[in-house]
Formats: structure tokens, C-alpha cells, sequence
């Protein structure tokens, strides 16, 4: 059986672009092959690692949040969801709602 190309460089740039834009895995975003499927999970092992032995979040903003809260508007139901700050919210497709940015970031950055 032939090896696996391994991604190319245009490729990983583009994997390694979604993992700090979206926060979450390319794999919802690109369609990949095997071998780029290992690269961004073994990026995103590298970057998690990182963080951890910083004791840094590389995944938040790296400016400050212009507003404390933001309106949210449910696009699909999501049922309840405890925020970071420990309050509960429904979120009804076609429902809005205004929370704490901090407290749904993650969520919007992945849809």
C-alpha cells in the first residue's frame, strides 16, 4: 500500500488559521484527509499543552471585549446551558438573549 501524503504547507496553514479563528476542530469546517486529520489533532494536542503549562487560555480574544454582555439569538434549539458564570439558560430556536460575552465566547466561536 502507498504511504499517505503528508498534508502540504498551503494545507496545515489553513488547518493550523481555522484552530485559532474558530477554537474548535477543522474537521467541522474542512473536509480532510487522514493525514491532515492527525496533523490538526496532534496541533491542537500541541497548543492545549502549551497553554496548560502557561497557565494561559490561547484560545481567548487577545483584545478586550468592547461590551460586558451581547445579544444572542438562537438560530437551533440547544436546550439548557450552564454558563461559566453557573446561571442557566434556555436557548429556544428564535429566542434571543442578553449574557455575559465571557460566558458564551466558546459557544459562538463554534456556531
Amino acid at each position: 500500500q502507498p504511504q499517505p501524503q503528508p498534508p502540504s504547507v498551503a494545507r496545515t496553514r489553513r488547518i493550523e488559521s481555522l484552530r485559532w479563528t474558530t477554537s474548535a476542530a477543522p474537521a467541522s469546517s474542512l473536509p480532510l484527509s487522514p493525514a491532515e486529520l492527525d496533523y490538526a489533532a496532534a496541533y491542537a494536542r500541541i497548543v492545549a499543552e502549551l497553554g496548560a503549562a502557561e497557565g494561559l487560555d490561547l484560545g481567548a480574544a487577545l483584545e478586550p471585549p468592547g461590551d460586558l454582555f451581547v445579544e444572542v439569538r438562537v438560530r437551533r434549539e440547544c436546550g439548557e446551558v450552564v454558563t461559566g458564570s453557573g446561571s442557566v439558560v434556555r436557548l429556544r430556536r428564535g429566542s434571543a438573549h442578553w449574557v455575559r460575552r465571557s460566558d458564551v465566547e466558546g459557544l459562538v466561536r463554534q456556531g
